[in-house]
Parts: structure tokens; C-alpha cells; sequence
């Protein structure tokens, strides 16, 4: 049984992020095709009506969309910096992936009720990450994509040990904290915590942002 209504996704939904997801159209066309339609059923089977209603995250206003966009910039540049200067090497088709589709969940895992942006019942029951990961192995990515964005997120148990994942994860912090700085809200580099072992009190935290983990 899937937890996506395939007939929802239609070719006005596929058109819209063909042009909007930057770097789409440097995958293989099969690749590319399953990117978009994955994001076409989890945009479809959202209540939002339009894509660009979407934002990164309960209080920050910040699209979601423009979000994808910066963490695939950010990553593919990252993994030009890695090899050159550390010699670690990562598969661009791979990774291309993973940048594009980590938060491919998002849509269905938020909603507006009174103006206001609240979690949906299924975001109660499944861990950002592990939802989108479910449909992506429906759709038949390759294992490393699918793994990787099933643990990606900031409070996921673990977390990869790919190139791939560590460049996701520093592609995705710094993107977040980018749209965190410009939108009001705290970037996660200044969301202190208390050191273990530390005297209790020691070190404050600030208030984080409201709603599901970041990632």
C-alpha cells in the first residue's frame, strides 16, 4: 500500500519543477524524471496550492523551494572544494540527488489552519526524512539516496557515513542558517547548548524555532 495518491500528480505539477528545481536538468533524463515526480506527488498530496506557499519550516518565512535551490548550490560546490583540497571524492549524479530531494517530505509533513503553520497528523507519526525516504525507494532510487535522506535530518539517531551525506549535511546547516539569518529567526550555530559534564546553568540556550527539526 502507498502512502501517496499517484493520481493526484498531474503534468502542470511536473512542468512547474522541471523550471524551478535548479539542476534537475543536469541528471540523466530517467533520474531526472523520478526527482520530479517524486516532488510532484508529495507537492500533490499536500494541501498547498501552490509550491511557492511552502516554506522551509514552521516560523521562518522562507520558501522551501528557495531552500532545495540553495542547498544544491551550496553542496555541489562543496563537493568541488572536498575533492581538490582532501582528495574525498563524491558521485555528482548521487549526490545531485540527494541535494535535490532531502527535504522532498516537507509538503506533506506541514499545513496552515488559521493562518497559522502546524504539523499534519502523518508528520505525528513519521520523522522527517523517513517519509520522503519511503518514496523514493517506491520510485526506485538507488539505496545511498534513499539511506541518506532517511537520516539526514539534525535529530535523525544517526547519520551517514558517505561523502555524500557529510556534504549534504554542511550544505543543508549553512543554507538553513542562511534562511534562519535573513528571516528573523536563530541560526543553529548560535542555538548554544550545555556541554556534557558542564555545571548545570553554565550555559544558556536560546529559544529555538518552533516546530519539526530542521533538515
Amino acid at each position: 500500500m502507498s502512502l501517496f495518491d499517484h493520481s493526484r500528480a498531474t503534468r502542470a505539477h511536473e512542468a512547474f519543477l522541471h523550471h524551478a528545481l535548479h539542476g534537475v536538468e543536469q541528471l540523466p533524463s530517467d533520474l531526472a524524471s523520478r526527482v520530479i515526480r517524486a516532488w510532484s506527488l508529495t507537492w500533490s498530496n499536500s494541501s498547498f496550492a501552490g509550491f511557492n506557499e511552502i516554506p522551509i519550516s514552521p516560523g521562518l518565512d522562507y520558501p522551501l523551494l528557495r531552500h532545495v535551490n540553495d542547498v544544491t548550490r551550496v553542496g555541489l560546490s562543496l563537493r568541488e572544494t572536498t575533492a581538490r583540497m582532501w582528495d574525498r571524492p563524491a558521485d555528482r549524479e548521487t549526490l545531485l540527488c540527494i541535494l535535490l530531494l532531502h527535504d522532498v517530505d516537507k509538503p506533506m509533513l506541514f499545513e496552515r489552519a488559521d493562518g497559522a503553520l502546524r504539523g499534519t497528523p502523518i508528520s505525528t507519526r513519521m520523522p522527517h526524512g523517513v517519509l520522503g525516504a519511503l518514496l523514493l525507494a517506491e520510485l526506485g532510487f538507488p539505496e545511498l539516496v534513499i539511506s541518506t535522506v532517511a537520516t539526514h535530518a539534525t535529530d535523525a539517531p544517526f547519520h551517514g557515513s558517505a561523502q555524500e551525506a557529510f556534504l549534504l549535511h554542511y550544505a543543508d546547516m549553512i543554507s538553513f542558517d542562511a534562511a534562519a539569518l535573513e528571516s528573523g529567526g536563530t541560526p543553529f550555530f548560535q542555538r548554544h547548548q550545555p556541554l556534557r559534564g558542564a555545571v548545570s546553568g553554565a550555559t544558556s540556550r536560546p529559544p529555538g524555532l518552533p516546530g519539526t527539526a530542521r533538515g
